[in-house]
């Protein structure tokens, strides 16, 4: 993965040389060899809490590229949804089986966390009660809060001084009790994706959300 994502990220520096010189032909051969790439690392299956991590990586950046092609940023915010919920899933089956095994499972949900903290985007995961389960550090940042005082604090007490909570309430309750998803609702400068998520074998046991950064509405 990590060796597909720099050849990809060379060749889209390339891609840009070719269509700042304006050579045509390049450009066309550039983006033929490249479309292909990105779909392999938009969808493919990552291995291990790294591979997850680079996918998640690649994607930040594709997704700042095309931050003006909204059916772009849409297609690319979904596959990083399902990388999160990959890592999710295993961090929830690994906290399951720690009572039973130690060491190695502990660490690899210490790996997650470490991994997702390094994200530009807030990644939250809130629980039926409207309770947060999880907040990476990007979120933390932004409320100037710490991940273990965030942890088990309503989601609401973090949005209630701008308001958006209300906007946001309906699409995560919509996302719990009907199991539907919603991508790119915004708010200000940020975009949400909203993703019901099973826990503990309960189909739409919680909600993940991914909230980005985005330039400013110009008018």
């Amino acid at each position: 993965m990590r060796s597909l994502i720099n050849e990809l990220r060379d060749k889209c520096i390339q891609l840009s040389d070719a269509v700042a010189l304006g050579e045509d032909d390049l450009v066309e051969r550039l983006d033929s060899e490249i479309q292909p790439m990105i779909r392999q690392v938009l969808w493919d299956v990552g291995q291990c809490p790294e591979e997850h991590y680079q996918q998640l990586r690649a994607i930040c950046e594709l997704l700042q590229d095309d931050a003006g092609d909204r059916a772009s940023v849409v297609d690319k915010a979904s596959a990083m949804m399902k990388v999160l919920d990959r890592m999710f899933r295993d961090r929830a089956r690994n906290a399951a089986a720690e009572s039973k095994k130690t060491g190695g499972l502990r660490a690899s949900n210490e790996i997650n966390q470490a991994l997702l903290d390094q994200l530009p985007d807030s990644v939250l995961l809130v629980g039926r009660d409207g309770n947060l389960i999880f907040a990476n550090k990007r979120f933390c940042s932004r409320f100037g809060c710490d991940p273990e005082d965030a942890v088990g604090a309503p989601l609401k007490s973090f949005f209630c001084n701008d308001g958006h909570y209300f906007e946001i309430a309906p699409f995560i309750d919509r996302a719990m009790s009907d199991g539907v998803a919603t991508s790119g609702l915004r708010f200000d400068r940020f975009v949400s994706d909203i993703k019901p998520f099973e826990l503990g074998g309960q189909k739409s046991g919680a909600v993940m959300l991914l909230i980005r950064t985005v330039a400013p509405v110009e008018h």
